[in-house]
Order: structure tokens, then sequence, then C-alpha cells
């Protein structure tokens, strides 16, 4: 390394994929940390786990997150460090990809050994406590605000300098936040650190789960080093039966939803110990610390509460709220909202009293017969022994007293109710219609009732009533203002549910169609015009049909040409005609695979490559599907037997550059690779456009913004007449907003597209409507824009996207919906199909909020319109 020079003799750290070793950059004699990730690139690939820290630590720069600062070095070329935050990292031939970090003292769990030896065994200071406590809330703070999930927060991947500053590490388990939330794997953070939501079984992360780790670590600063839940095995059971020994045994009312998350079986049912017996020797303030994990301007600051009951704000519960975080919800106009506060409350709860005997209750002509006030005090009295045997567990007494309650009062409460739906959530097996009986009975009474509507949408859910659940969880994130950050993960969780059995049946119910005829023209232009097939002697009908295909190819009668070479091969073609099957087999293959049917496109590819191996464009066609079908081996496989039948061929290159670097190099933001590709396909076939395009767009990624200028203005001067780079050129300007220069670029694009008689392309004036929007917030030009394109392809995805989010943004959420229901018609695959039907259904479930609450439709409303529509 030039810049550096590195102890490879000691390492300082390691890890499953590499290890970590101390250097010295010697322009300033600066210690550094370079971190070796290895890997075999053509067997298993680089690591996921190498390629998430690399990636997303390319977006975070933050104090209390370790810096990525000088990166990557080539090991086997003179190439100089790329200076900078980005990430700049290079794959060696020896199969290493070389970091370079900051230099840090050493390790939260280090560190506190160290405190611990100097001071008789005694744990950290309060104050220190605190402060660091704050450095990790505020780093997780940073990295949820850029939707970043550490997943594997604990002492050994927290680093403190010799400043007491604290810094977060080691991201090979991060994820990004997906909204709306997607299954991940069950691969997270260490076992003692782990949220028992991920032991159960539960898939669908969010950041809370960042925030239960972060707790525990605060809790092992305070005791010392003593892990809080540690198990003495690695089994999930004995791991979950800790928690709940030192937590106590949660229920339906601590944990909505506990009874339905996978793997969970009967426990035995645990009190919880007290805080004073888990963190022994803390001061009072030490104390308020680990109970309320409070920010200093958190409001309403919590306290040691004695046993709740289930009609008071205060009850037993498990908090997930987010430090910071910007969380964004798909409701409405996708809105962004923040929630202040952290991790999962340590709670306390005393046995009580044992419950009430039941006794024999008036009938209604003696109840009626009551002084008013006398009924009121009898039934607050009822009431409050059945909070007593609900503390007590003992759920079927606490039903009876409710219902005396309910009869005995004077007039209908809404907590009576609601309570009573509490005791039947308890109930094993839990009585799902009778708690959504009772909670729409309490929402009557009270329809912000935010306990009943979270019971009613608990339950509508455990049922599979899924939209219903949406709609229920959708008001209680919007009555709150979205600073519940449970209903906010509970909305994700119904929509993606609701989204995905809901995709899972049109696809399985709907007819292949093809996708629109922007799609299928930008797929086919993509590939050098090839001459037609000759036909041999004696032609026969089905030879007759591929040639008419092909014919009706060049004239873009897409759907004409489909049903020709379908046709064509059902016919039969000349017998020994191997070039014509191999045609016929590489058009119906790439019909299929733009259908979305990627299985039978390969079949259809693999048997055109062996019925005519010398046709390169069935074996580039392939590579691409291969890596539809993450067969990254095959692929290369594939391009390589490309190379062999005709090196000379410029769409080997091109697709190869659009295909395999995007999925392994540009991960790694190293573009140089992709951009060789394309600079041979141009030199190949100088004529074809979009080689020259996707050459100023991969220096424009590398960060070579003059090249790629320079790129894109020669490529203007060689293609006058083509509206495409006048297109992307555009896009890079509006990425860089510069929104004059790029509306003038839409504008030539778009007047050059007005001449096409054949398949104008719609895509610049989404552009321009898109840069209308982020420059000057004009949303009828924007809409007007986007309506235009649908007269061109009234198919167009982007185009329907894009009205639908600007009709949420004017308030017009029925034109909105209309328009993700016609995306989800034209959603080509199985992901496409879900992501149109969550925004749908997400705005469904707004305007059934409208509907149900119009006194809160103009707040919505204003919400909405001071977000940024996810454009």
């Amino acid at each position: 390394m030039q810049r550096f020079a590195v102890d490879t003799r000691r390492p300082i750290g390691h890890g499953s994929f590499g290890q970590v070793f101390q250097g010295i950059q010697r322009k300033n004699n600066q210690l550094v940390a370079v971190k070796q990730v290895k890997f075999n690139m053509f067997a298993e690939g680089i690591p996921g786990l190498g390629l998430r820290e690399i990636s997303n630590l390319g977006i975070v720069t933050h104090k209390h997150i370790a810096k990525y600062s000088h990166l990557i070095e080539r090991s086997d070329t003179s190439t100089d460090f790329k200076d900078g935050r980005l990430i700049y990292a290079d794959v060696s031939p020896k199969g290493s990809v070389y970091i370079v970090m900051e230099y840090v003292d050493m390790d939260l769990h280090r560190y506190i050994k160290v405190v611990k030896n100097n001071n008789d065994g005694a744990a950290l200071p309060e104050p220190l406590i605190q402060r660091l406590s704050r450095h990790l809330f505020k780093g997780l703070a940073h990295l949820h605000m850029h939707r970043i999930i550490h997943r594997d927060i604990k002492p050994g991947n927290i680093l403190i300098d010799s400043n007491q500053c604290l810094k977060i590490a080691d991201f090979g388990l991060s994820r990004v936040h997906a909204v709306p939330c997607v299954p991940m794997s069950f691969e997270a953070t260490t076992l003692a650190y782990r949220a028992p939501d991920i032991i159960l079984g539960e898939r669908v992360y969010t950041a809370a789960f960042d925030m239960w780790s972060a707790g525990c670590v605060v809790a092992e600063m305070a005791r010392a080093g003593d892990t809080l839940f540690r198990c003495r095995s690695l089994n999930l059971d004995q791991q979950l039966e800790e928690i709940f020994k030192n937590l106590g045994t949660p229920d339906e009312e601590i944990w909505p939803g506990v009874s339905k998350l996978p793997g969970w079986k009967e426990f035995e049912h645990w009190e919880p110990k007290q805080a004073a017996d888990l963190f022994p020797g803390l001061s009072v303030n030490g104390m308020d610390l680990i109970l309320c994990l409070k920010l200093a301007d958190s409001p309403n600051p919590r306290t040691m509460a004695p046993t709740p009951t289930p009609s008071e704000d205060s009850i037993v519960e498990r908090v997930q709220t987010f430090v910071g975080e910007n969380k964004r919800v798909v409701i409405g106009a996708a809105a962004a909202v923040t929630a202040l506060g952290i991790g999962y409350l340590v709670y306390s709860r005393s046995s009580g009293d044992k419950g009430d005997k039941k006794k024999p209750g008036l009938d209604e002509a003696e109840i009626k017969a009551l002084p008013t006030e006398d009924r009121l005090k009898r039934a607050a009295e009822l009431k409050s022994r059945g909070n007593s045997a609900y503390t007590q567990r003992d759920f079927e007494l606490a039903v009876n007293l409710y219902s005396q309650a309910i009869a005995m009062s004077p007039k209908p409460e809404a907590v009576f109710y609601s309570n009573r739906a509490a005791c039947y959530t308890n109930f094993k097996p839990p009585q799902h219609q009778k708690v959504i009986e009772d909670c729409t009975q309490a929402l009557k009474l009270d329809p912000k009732y935010a306990k009943a509507l979270n019971r009613r949408a608990t339950a509508l859910e455990a049922i599979d009533n899924l939209k219903d659940a949406l709609r229920d969880f959708t008001a209680l994130a919007i009555i709150e203002r979205f600073k519940n950050d449970a209903a906010s993960a509970a909305v994700e969780r119904v929509l993606a549910k609701l989204s995905t059995k809901q995709a899972e049946e049109i696809m399985r119910a709907r007819e292949p169609r093809l996708p629109s005829v922007t799609f299928i023209g930008a797929y086919f232009a993509a590939f050098r015009p090839r001459p037609n097939v000759i036909l041999p002697d004696y032609a026969t009908k089905g030879d007759h049909m591929l040639l008419e295909a092909q014919e009706a190819l060049s004239e873009s009668q897409f759907t004409k040409a489909h049903e020709l070479v379908n046709a064509a091969i059902d016919a039969g073609l000349s017998e020994n005609w191997n070039e014509g099957l191999g045609e016929a087999l590489n058009l119906r293959g790439t019909f299929k695979f733009l259908m979305g049917d990627t299985v039978g496109a390969k079949a259809d590819f693999v048997a055109s490559t062996q019925a005519h191996p010398d046709l390169v464009q069935s074996w580039v066609k392939i590579a691409s599907v291969y890596m539809e079908l993450s067969e990254a081996e095959a692929a290369f496989a594939a391009f390589e037997s490309a190379v062999e039948k005709d090196p000379n061929c410029a769409d080997i290159y091109y697709h190869r550059g659009q295909d395999i670097y995007r999925l392994v190099f540009f991960i790694l933001s190293d573009f140089e690779k992709a951009a060789e590709d394309y600079q041979k396909s141009s030199r190949l076939d100088s004529k074809f456009v979009f080689s020259h395009i996707q050459l100023a767009v991969a220096q424009y990624k590398m960060g070579d913004l003059d090249s790629s200028m320079a790129s894109f203005r020669q490529c203007l001067l060689s293609f006058p007449n083509r509206g495409e780079p006048y297109n992307y050129y555009g896009e890079l300007l509006l990425d860089q907003q510069r929104f004059q220069e790029a509306i003038e670029k839409f504008d030539r694009s778009i007047e050059i597209e007005r001449q096409k008689k054949i398949l104008p392309n719609p895509l610049p004036l989404v552009n321009k409507a898109l840069a209308l929007y982020q420059w000057q917030q004009d949303l009828p030009s924007a809409t007007q824009l986007c309506k235009e394109a649908l007269t061109l392809d009234d198919e167009c995805d982007a185009a329907v996207a894009t009205l639908a989010q600007l009709s949420l943004q004017q308030g017009r959420v029925e034109e909105a919906i209309d328009m993700f229901s016609k995306h989800a018609s034209i959603a080509r695959t199985e992901a496409e199909l879900v992501q149109a039907l969550s925004y749908e259904n997400a705005s469904r479930a707004q305007l059934e909020f409208q509907k149900n609450y119009p006194d809160m439709a103009g707040q919505l409303a204003a919400m909405a319109q001071g977000m940024q529509a996810p454009f």
C-alpha cells in the first residue's frame, strides 16, 4: 500500500470474512485501521456481509459512527486511494477488498473491563453512562434517518476513543429499511442482544430492534459488564426464558400479537423482577435513566409505576420508539414522520391482591331503581375490582365484573367495553370475535379511543381480516400523529401482508400479457438490428409466419409479432432448419421474458442456443435471465460463451456492462469495468447511441463529472436527432438540481420525440414533470405533462405512478387510487405488483379515514402537503 504502512503480523480484530490490522498513513503519521474482506469472486462471490458494510457506510457520516475515510486500495497495482467520504472499493484478483477506517482505541466491552478493574469492580460512573448512552442513541438516530438498520448492536461493535467518544462500527449485518417493510433473513444480532420478536421468528424488521439491543448495552454499562440476558447456551428457548424470567412473561395486553409470532409456545408465567434487583447500586437518577431511557428533551419522563390496569395510559407495554428516526409510512403521500424516545421499557409490576369471588348481581329492574349517583359509584367499584382481577390474570372474573359495570352504569362507558375486550384478548385461545365486538362498541362511544382501535386492529389481523386491520392501524397512526411507532410498524406489516396476499392471488389468476409498448420498445432498442431470416427452399407455413413476425417487430407491431412467432412454432418449421428454429425460440423467449415468465424464457433461450449455437444474441439474453434468477455464475459463463462465438459482437459488451457489472461492481461503486465494456461496445459499433449514453452515466457514477458532461456533449453532437441523449443528460442535470438546464434538455428531447410517427418516447414528459415539481412545486403543469405522456402510451408505468403521487400531493385521493389501481393492472412482475398494491391499499385506508374522521381530514391534508412526494 503506497499511502499506508500496515502491520499484518498481529491482527487487532477478527471476523467471519477477514481481519483488521493497524496501519499508519504515511502522509501525516495518523493511525488507521485496515479491514480486509476476503472472498472467492468466481465461487461464492463477495460475501453479502462485506457488501452491506461497504455500501451502507458509503451514505452515512456522523461523529458517533466509525469513519470510513480513505477506504480501498488496489493490492496489485499502483493506483492511489480515492479520498473523501464516498466509499471506493476495488476487487483484487486475489479476492480481497480493503477498507481503511479511522483507528479507535478500544471497544466498549474492553472499556467496561478497564474501568471496572480500575475502580475495584464498580460499574461505569452514572454521568459517563448517560454520556455514552446519548452518543449511542444519536448515532442510531442518524442511521435510522438514512433508513439503515444496524442489526448487530453489542459492546464489541461499539468503539470508544481516547476522548470518551462513542462510535458505532461493524455494519456487516446492516440492511436498508424498505417501505413497506419486507422480510429479512434470520441472520441478526448476537443472541444476548436479540429482541424476543426475532427469536420467535419475526422477519419484518424495523429499527425498533436496534433499540432493544441498545437498551441491553446501556443495561450492561450499568451492571459493570454483566450481560442483562445472558444465556449459557445458544438455545433460543432458553434465551427467551432468560428474558421472561427477568422482565416477566408477556401476554396479549402487554405485548399485542405475541401469541401469533412464529415459534411462540406456552411459557411458564414468571413475575418480573424488581428493577432495583436488576440494577443494584444505582442512584435514584441512575434508576430513572434505566427505567425511562429518556432523552433530555423528551416530554413526560417516566418513573417506576404501580401495577397498571388495562384502562390506564401507564399500562405495562413494550415500548418501541426510534431516537430521532425519520420513518416514512406509506399512508397518503408516504408521509415522513419523526419519533423521539428509545428502546424497550424495563418495567416492574406487583403481584396485587387476589381476585374477588363472583357475586350474584342485581337484575335490570333493581339496577334501574337505584339512584344515578349510586349507580355511578357501584359501576366505578366494579370496574376497579375488574382491574384487580385482570392484574391477577383471572380474566374470566374480570369479564364478569366489567360486564356488571356495563349493566350498572347509567350511561355507556367506552373504557368498560375496551377493558373487557382486553380480557378476551388474553383468553386461551383468544376470543377475537368478542374483542372486535366490544371494541366496536367502545369506538361508537369514543371514535378516537386509541386502545380500542389497537385491540380491534390486532384481533382483525389475527382472523386475517387484513383490510379492516389496515383501516384501524392507519386510523391509530394518524390520530396519534405518527408518534406511536408500534402503530406505524403495524401499518407497514399489515400493508405488506395484505398486498403480498393480493398480488399472489392476482398472479395466479392473471393471464400472461405484454407490458407497455414503451417498455417493449426500450428492450428491443437495446440490441443492434439484425437481418431477418432467409427462408429455405420449400418453406413451410410456419417458416413464413416467422419471417412475418420479424417484419412486424421491425415495424414495432409487438402484439402482432408475438402472436405470429407463437403460431410459427406451433405450426412447425422446416426440418433441419436450425437457424430458423434458433431465431424463433429466441423471439418467443424474449416475449416470455418481457411478460415476466423468466423460467419459460430460460427454457426457450437454452433451446435456441442448442439449435443454433452461433446465435450470439441468445447467449446474451440468457445471461440476463440468469441474472434475474440470481444465478450469477451461469450468467458469467453465458457471456463467455457469447465472446467465444463472436468476440466482435458489440451487443455482448453493452449488456455485460448493464447486467454483470451493475450487480457486482456497481454495488462497490466501481464503475470503471462497466465503462470499459461500454467503450469497447462503442469501438465495435460507434453508431449505437446507448453505449455512448451508458458510458457517460458510468462516468457520472464514478464521480468524474467533467468526463461525464463531456461525453454527453459529444453524444449530442454525434446523435443530434435522437431524443435519448437529451433525456438522459437532463436526468443527470436534474440529479444535480440544475433545474433550468435539465428542463431545456427535456424540452429538446420532447420536441424530437413528437416528430416520431412510431413509438414516441413518453419518458421526457415524465422527467420534465418531475423537474417542475421539484423546482417550483408546479403541480398543475406536472400533472398535465404526465397526462400528455399517457396519450403517447396509456400503459407507461412511470407516467401512471408519477401521476398517482402528484394526485396525492393535491389531496385528490380518489384519483390517486385509480392511478395506483391502473399501475397494479400493468405491473409486469409480482414485486412490481406488490409495490403498486401497497400504495393503492394505503391510499384507500387514508380515504376511509377521511370519511370516518371528517374533523381530522384538514389536518391530514396539511400533513400530506407538508411532506415531499417520494421522487
